[in-house]
């Protein structure tokens, strides 16, 4: 009976298992906050700068999630109603058009 258990407990605890989870995770919040920041934003993304500092700034809150644990062992619908609420104020500055390239 006993090994019956440490089965269990090894399949909970794969690193393996962990590790797609996370990744998947972070694939969800990137999307629905990428998502969020289009539709306020009302125009793609521009640049290849602006696409690296959106990225950055969502890894840093990324990480912060991870490190919480908020999400482990949530359900896909309430992982995406809390990567959905969470708050990221992200910079709209528009670029004046004489500093555009054309």
């Amino acid at each position: 009976m006993s090994s019956t258990y440490n089965t269990r407990g090894l399949s909970l605890y794969n690193p393996d298992t962990y590790k797609q989870l996370s990744v998947e995770d972070r694939k969800l919040f990137f999307t629905v906050q990428m998502s969020l920041y289009l539709h306020y934003k009302k125009r793609g993304i521009r640049s290849s700068a602006e696409k690296d500092m959106l990225e950055d700034l969502l890894s840093v809150y990324w990480d912060e999630i991870e490190k919480s644990g908020i999400l482990d062992g949530k359900s896909i619908d309430e992982k995406l109603c809390i990567c959905s609420e969470f708050k990221i104020y992200f910079p709209y500055t528009e670029v004046p058009a004489y500093l555009r390239q054309k």
